[in-house]
């Protein structure tokens, strides 16, 4: 997931002055500032994301579906699982 986000949002990264970096460690308040992780959701979904919140750590989040396409299939241009995610 983190090459498909650095190869395929490089220039929108860029642009707004935004890093990526894998984090190994983290605790439930020292945490990215927006994660991307495979986790379980909802059935039916695909991934869901959290607005901005001062104050709570899941804010900026995108959660992708650990048992859903988006974890099981390439992310290629035009596929559901790439629109998806971008």
């Amino acid at each position: 997931m983190l090459n498909f986000i650095q190869k395929n949002h490089g220039p929108l990264l860029h642009l707004a002055t935004l890093g990526v970096n894998r984090i190994s460690t983290e605790s439930s308040n020292d945490v990215g500032d927006i994660r991307v992780a495979y986790t379980s959701v909802d059935a039916g979904e695909q991934a869901h994301t959290y607005l901005p919140q001062n104050g709570y750590a899941y804010s900026g989040d995108i959660w992708v579906g650990i048992d859903s396409t988006n974890a099981s299939q390439e992310w290629i241009p035009g596929s559901y699982e790439y629109q998806t995610i971008t």
